[in-house]
């Protein structure tokens, strides 16, 4: 049974109602009726779902429950929560991100250790001896925190956002274990024994959050939970899969990027695992060190063990080195604009794309460098707020050699790259002059001419294929760019105050989940690329 038909029978059976009422109401046949309620079939649309629901007179948070249950079931489990964090990423971007308050416990009461061992049964004490611990490390001149855990403990990382904010010379070394439990085959398959929801992860709150349940079922389909167990016990990998997390970086990618976009020194790495719990006994597979004192604690941080003896601390901080030796980066962060460009020359120049892979681009506002000439761009080009007189001429080198690149890509016949713009990221182009491929600071806007000249430019490109988005992901104030290659990941954002910053992620995992996410985008959110190209002639026909 689905998760949509588990909980389609547990409504009708609140409320006692039958296959014929229901299909009665809906104008269904009742065998199509039944055969929902059994899991053999789904309805084809959202609108009979929606109907159901009324007959059933489910609450709204219920409507909301049951059409998440539809969805997922209808494009399967890992498909399903793949996409949904992924669109929570997009949408994160906003172009104002929030500050995150350091979470306020009473500490002052705890005391402090000398030498011994505390081991602590409660959730609340944990948390507020990990928070005490931070504090004291922020304190430091020279402050570094060594940590192994998962990026989807959100109370942890909101204290790691907020004491970065405290103290900006914290540093921070990451190691974030991926869970494997899905395997991809060679030729694109999966296998249905392996392919299943995340296990549970946790809020900032401390609740479980298991995406089988969802947030407001009052049903848990006991089907799920087998599942779980039986991938979990499979062993089939080869030396040619491609290895699939169990979402808990996707669930929060957001805050380990903004970790790094603070500009304090954060470090992710990351590795495979496959350690599991040993039936209830409680396993303390994450570990915190500052120089002080080292804390181990189970996912759900009800019970942790605390160690200050300094003996102690030396041995864990050189087991954690030990660990983090040829562990790769999950990010490559760039700091500056000239090692971006020179980075993403390279990428571009270098990369091994096979000719039937397609590329995928998306950006809250319109990418022009393929169309920019080079008369606009050596007119508003503006590098001396970043350059000395010594090193412009060179820096000059590197953005020409960034440009050409681009234009040699876009005008190959074996370009294959879709590209996915926003109505409202083109108007904001109009309006502001400000495109996504350069960093604000490189250029000066362009005038409302050259705007025009641009758009209609992109609408004619021979070898551009261009989709329109129906509905917005991110606002154009983020100026987000995501750009999904072979085997890179390009993500880049404004963060104010602070500016552009410039991602490259090669890890298997989530540079697949995006390939998916725009390789499947539902066609119903698209404007045709007929109709696509007519928008943007429009847009630039429209008056300011």
């Amino acid at each position: 049974m689905s998760y949509f038909s588990e909980l389609l029978t547990f409504y009708s059976k609140r409320i006692g109602v039958n296959s014929p009422l229901i299909a009665s109401y809906c104008g269904l046949d009742r065998v199509t009726v039944y055969r929902f309620l059994k899991g053999k079939t789904l309805p084809k649309d959202k609108d009979t779902v929606s109907k159901m629901a009324e007959f059933l007179k489910l609450t709204s948070d219920e409507k909301g429950t049951l059409a998440e249950a539809y969805e997922c079931s209808r494009l399967g489990s890992h498909v399903y929560w793949e996409r949904r964090y992924i669109r929570s990423f997009i949408r994160s971007f906003s172009g104002i991100i929030p500050a995150i308050p350091m979470v306020q416990f009473d500490t002052d009461h705890l005391e402090d250790l000398h030498g011994e061992t505390l081991v602590l049964c409660e959730r609340n004490k944990t948390i507020m001896r990990i928070q005490k611990e931070i504090l004291r490390e922020c304190e430091r001149p020279q402050c570094e925190i060594n940590l192994r855990m998962s990026a989807c403990i959100n109370i942890i990382m909101d204290m790691l956002l907020a004491a970065g904010k405290r103290n900006s010379s914290l540093k921070i070394k990451h190691l974030i274990p991926i869970t494997i439990t899905s395997v991809y085959e060679n030729d694109g398959s999966a296998s249905n024994k392996n392919v299943f929801i995340p296990t549970a992860s946790y809020t900032s709150i401390g609740e479980p959050f298991n995406p089988s349940f969802f947030a407001h079922s009052m049903y848990i389909p006991p089907e799920a939970e087998n599942r779980i167990r039986e991938a979990k016990s499979s062993s089939r990998f080869t030396s040619d899969s491609v290895w699939i997390g169990e979402h808990e970086l996707l669930q929060n990618i957001f805050k380990v990027v903004r970790l790094c976009a603070e500009g304090f020194n954060y470090e992710p790495s990351y590795y495979y695992t496959r350690q599991e719990e040993i039936g209830q006994f409680p396993v303390y597979t994450n570990l915190l060190i500052t120089q002080g004192a080292v804390i181990l604690f189970t996912d759900d941080l009800r019970e942790s063990i605390v160690l200050s003896d300094p003996k102690h601390v030396a041995v864990f901080r050189k087991k954690y080195k030990a660990l983090m030796e040829d562990k790769p980066q999950l990010f490559f962060f760039f700091q500056n604009v000239e090692t971006l460009i020179k980075n993403a020359t390279d990428t571009i120049i270098n990369r091994s794309r096979k000719l039937e892979e397609t590329e995928y681009y998306y950006s809250s506002l319109p990418c022009i460098l393929p169309v920019l000439t080079n008369d606009i761009l050596e007119k508003h080009l503006c590098v001396d707020s970043l350059t000395t007189k010594d090193n412009e001429e060179r820096i000059l080198k590197i953005i020409d050699r960034y440009v050409a690149s681009i234009r040699s890509r876009y005008s190959a016949d074996n370009f294959n790259e879709i590209t996915f713009f926003s109505e409202s990221g083109l108007r904001a182009f109009m309006k502001t002059g400000r495109f996504s491929d350069v960093p604000p600071e490189l250029y000066s806007p362009l005038s409302e001419p050259e705007r025009r000249e641009m758009l209609l430019a992109i609408a004619d490109h021979p070898h551009l294929t261009c989709h329109v988005l129906k509905n917005e992901l991110s606002a154009p104030e983020g100026m987000l760019g995501i750009e999904v290659m072979d085997n890179t990941l390009f993500i880049s954002f404004y963060t104010p105050g602070k500016g552009m910053c410039f991602f490259n992620i090669n890890e298997s995992g989530v540079l697949l989940a995006f390939r998916n996410f725009f390789k499947d985008f539902p066609q119903n959110e698209l404007y045709s690329e007929e109709e696509s190209r007519e928008i943007i002639r429009a847009i630039a026909g429209e008056p300011l």
